[in-house]
């Protein structure tokens, strides 16, 4: 089969991806482990809503802090996680499903690469909230 972005296939097809992050820092605060969870589900609408495909993975991304960058808020630590560990992790993930789906006969499947959305600073540069682009 050829290859085909996850937005050009059959109608029938629904493709519902998911992602969780989370992180830990260490009680010294010199690392910081970002764990992600992805999900790819495939089925059919056509046959109600049958289940072609299931694929998910977990990373584990360890950043080591030099100590002149520690002592970061709760907050900033969340942002560093999604954004900085998707934008990561994203490559391992796209190439897998694409990879795993292939060996199981479905084809070769491009998911999209990963865009971050634009991030609304406060005064301090603490982010805030993601700003729709539109």
């Amino acid at each position: 089969m050829e290859s085909a972005d996850i937005d050009s296939l059959p109608a029938e097809l629904r493709f519902d991806t998911s992602q969780r992050q989370s992180y830990s820092q260490s009680p010294d605060q010199s690392t910081i482990d970002v764990f992600l969870e992805y999900r790819l589900d495939i089925s059919n609408a056509a046959d109600g809503s049958v289940r072609e495909a299931l694929v998910e993975a977990e990373y584990q991304l360890r950043y080591i802090l030099p100590e002149e960058h520690r002592g970061f808020s709760n907050g900033e630590l969340r942002w560093f996680a999604e954004l900085n560990g998707t934008l990561n992790s994203w490559p391992y993930w796209r190439e897998l499903a694409q990879t795993v789906l292939g060996r199981a006969g479905m084809g070769s499947l491009t998911l999209p690469l990963w865009r971050p959305a634009a991030i609304q600073v406060d005064e301090a540069g603490s982010p805030q909230r993601a700003v729709e682009e539109g």
